[in-house]
């Protein structure tokens, strides 16, 4: 039995914290851009089709919060719905929980300016396909039914623009806060795109898509639109909802009294229940 006992030895030195059941790896994409992979995986043994995997975008700052959540919720998962499965956190070399610049360039589809600093979305797309989902797959038994993405902010862009231009790329999507205001809205287009052209989309996919209830603050305020984070996000819900129900099953979800950073731990939770969901 594990001692659980407060040490009474207060002399020894701190030693750095470690998570156990989880691992790391540093890799390169073809564009030479560093990116830090964290894994996680169950001690269990895995279903006949492979364990669910969901992939989480800005991973040194949401991996840890979704790997304690699915190892607590899979300890009931016929209370819980989350069976045991594979989390992995795609973040970046460095101690910081963000990246800003790293991420403003990877989050982001296409450039309203000539900035080199914005618009690396496909190749950040690319890399995740190429490189990281075929290290996982070649490590771990995979379900490739139950693959799901998360993102937060220009992360949840990033889901959005993911789904709109490779819907074949994972089968559930969870935008938490997308930052729909980017680049004049211009992923409302892409949402229309979408929704004229879904006759050629092969497989019925999932969104979810979540946002805090204090999110109310006018992205005005920064030269980003007129509307709030809370409506953008009802508003394009419902839109998909309304006219893309053939392809693409909607959830909505708004979390009272949070705002645009506490919200994350309660979109995460949220978040792995609706990802590895059976069809």
């Amino acid at each position: 039995m594990t001692n659980c006992s407060t040490p009474t030895n207060t002399t020894e030195a701190w030693l750095p914290f470690q998570r156990a059941g989880a691992s790391q790896i540093d890799l390169t994409s073809k564009g030479g851009r560093g990116y830090r992979i964290f894994v996680s995986v169950p001690d269990s043994a895995p279903p006949p089709g492979g364990f669910p995997v969901l992939y989480l975008l800005d991973g040194n700052a949401t991996f840890a919060t979704a790997m304690d959540v699915v190892a607590m919720q899979m300890r009931r998962p016929h209370a819980t719905g989350v069976p045991p499965g594979i989390v992995v956190g795609i973040g970046y070399p460095c101690d910081p929980p963000l990246a800003p610049e790293r991420r403003w360039f990877d989050l982001t589809p296409g450039s309203h300016s000539a900035d080199a600093s914005e618009g690396g979305a496909a190749a950040f797309s690319d890399f995740i396909a190429d490189t990281v989902k075929p290290l996982v797959e070649s490590s771990w038994p995979t379900d490739p039914g139950r693959q799901a993405v998360f993102g937060h902010s220009l992360g949840g862009l990033f889901v959005l623009w993911s789904l709109f231009t490779r819907p074949e790329s994972f089968q559930s999507h969870v935008a938490a806060s997308p930052s729909i205001w980017w680049n004049d809205c211009a992923i409302l287009a892409q949402a229309d795109a979408f929704i004229r052209a879904r006759d050629c989309v092969a497989a019925k996919g999932r969104l979810l898509m979540t946002v805090g209830s204090l999110e109310r603050t006018p992205p005005s305020a920064m030269d980003r639109g007129s509307t709030t984070m809370v409506e953008n996000v009802k508003a394009l819900a419902a839109r998909l909802r309304d006219n893309a129900a053939d392809v693409l099953d909607v959830s909505y979800a708004e979390f009272t009294d949070e705002n645009h950073v506490s919200v994350i731990p309660a979109a995460i939770s949220r978040g792995v229940r609706f990802a590895w969901q059976k069809p």
